[in-house]
């Protein structure tokens, strides 16, 4: 009777009592290292290739973020940074005894707590800088780190991307801290030499030029945790690369930002204006900046996504499949 019952288990089990016991270890759940696949080398260059990309880059971008509504919530939190920002500034130049709302007929001018131009007012300047900009390094490496794993095929969390975000914390510090040196300087010198409408100009020039030129200082961070001066080193070379598709990128969210500006400014001028009703024109003009604000912090978020785009096609020669609409057609076919 036992014999028989052993070529039972045997037969529908498949064990055996004389092999060998395999030990194996229990299994461990890890976040895979924040990497992109890199795809075949394509040979696309001259100037329609390059509208070709950056169009695909900018409204491929837009089309993750709409199919990946958690990303939203990184446009939330930026958002959050945003209007910290703006109530720092406004409190500074209230404090600093300047009107913050030009025309509002603030008697700011005989309470100055602060000089405007002063020591004082520099540091203040320069730290409510430095944590609006660490927040929002903070949020777009975590939001490049959560897309990437998007283009790994699976799911994630702000939760992962904060984690990751939280293994650079000293080079987006150091990043923050260069961030904020430039907020303070334009600020400083403009205060200095006052009315110089030329300094505003080449001062905005050079920054937004540092800006494009350190475009990709986050994204090596993140795939290739290099150091800050090596990241920066590594985003200029990268941006002589893809100078043109960055350059589209910010001529597409010109024409729709232009366009999101103009439609809701209508009720401003169909609405608040005829009306003659100072609380119809505040309704009207409040809905006009909060349009604003979102268009803003969610084209910030788009930024971020398509900041992966061109950076693999840096990298690799073309763009990951997601954000070309013929690829994934194709590959579902």
């Amino acid at each position: 009777m036992i014999a028989r019952m052993m070529e039972i288990i045997r037969y529908r089990l498949g064990w055996c009592p004389y092999a060998q016991t395999m030990r194996t270890s229990s299994s461990v759940h890890s976040l895979p290292k924040i990497t992109i696949q890199p795809p075949q080398p394509a040979d696309r260059a001259g100037g329609s290739g390059r509208i070709d990309r950056g169009f695909n880059v900018f409204f491929g971008s837009i089309r993750i973020l709409i199919r990946n509504r958690q990303l939203f919530w990184f446009s939330f939190l930026i958002g959050l940074v945003l209007l910290f920002s703006l109530v720092t500034t406004i409190a500074l130049q209230f404090f600093s005894g300047t009107d913050p709302l030009t025309g509002g007929s603030l008697a700011t001018g005989s309470t100055a707590l602060i000089v405007k131009g002063s020591p004082a007012w520099a540091a203040l300047t320069f730290a409510s800088g430095l944590i609006a900009a660490f927040c929002t390094l903070c949020l777009m490496t975590a939001l490049i780190a959560c897309v990437s794993l998007l283009f790994s095929g699976r799911t994630t969390t702000i939760r992962e991307g904060l984690t990751s975000a939280g293994s650079h914390l000293g080079s987006i510090t150091g990043w923050a801290v260069v961030f904020a040196i430039m907020g303070t300087a334009q600020p400083v010198i403009l205060n200095r030499y006052p009315g110089n409408f030329s300094l505003v100009i080449i001062s905005g020039i050079i920054i937004v030029f540092l800006y494009l030129a350190t475009f990709f200082v986050i994204p090596i961070l993140v795939f290739e945790d290099k150091s800050l001066i090596g990241a920066i080193a590594g985003s200029l070379a990268l941006f002589r690369r893809t100078w043109g598709e960055i350059l589209l990128c910010c001529f597409f969210f010109g024409l729709l930002f232009f366009a999101v500006a103009f439609v809701s400014l209508l009720p401003v001028a169909i609405i608040g204006f005829p009306s003659g009703n100072t609380l119809f024109l505040g309704i009207t003009v409040a809905l006009f900046e909060f349009v604003l604000l979102v268009a803003i912090v969610i084209g910030t978020t788009v930024i971020g996504i398509l900041t992966i785009g061109l950076y693999s096609f840096a990298k690799t020669g073309r763009l990951p499949g997601m954000f070309e609409e013929k690829e994934r057609v194709r590959a579902s076919l």
